[in-house]
């Protein structure tokens, strides 16, 4: 259900933004990137990674991915370059859009260790992400 909503949104945010978007805000569908699926994992974007990993945070911040969507201009729309410049595109619980999921925006933690939530949950467990 989850991923078909995303689908939808997405339809909607791309698509049809200028006239539905602002309708469609209330409706909590569009913050669903906090609900998973079938136990599945998702991406919680690099503002919670750096809770616990701080250091990595200033460091990515100086680095070229963190403004790796930025440098798109006016490609932000280009599905061809979303795929490298943000964290997920086309994944569940992925980057959909600036608008629904702005905490994606870049090349992130997530991009290259997975989806972040089950390592959020049990830091200790290893095997929860991977290693680059």
């Amino acid at each position: 259900m989850i991923r078909c909503a995303n689908i939808i949104i997405a339809f909607f945010a791309i698509v049809l933004e200028p006239v539905f978007f602002s309708i469609l805000i209330p409706f909590p569908l569009l913050y669903a990137s906090e609900i998973s699926a079938d136990d599945e994992p998702y991406y919680i974007g690099n503002r919670k990674c750096r809770l616990c990993h701080f250091e990595y945070f200033k460091e990515w911040e100086k680095d070229p991915h963190a403004n790796s969507f930025t440098r798109l201009g006016r490609m932000k729309n280009n599905p061809y370059c979303l795929k490298c410049h943000t964290t997920g595109y086309g994944e569940p619980q992925g980057f959909v859009s600036e608008k629904i999921t702005p905490g994606l925006r870049g090349v992130q933690c997530e991009a290259c260790h997975g989806p972040g939530s089950k390592h959020k949950d049990n830091p200790e467990d290893k095997s929860l992400s991977r290693k680059y």
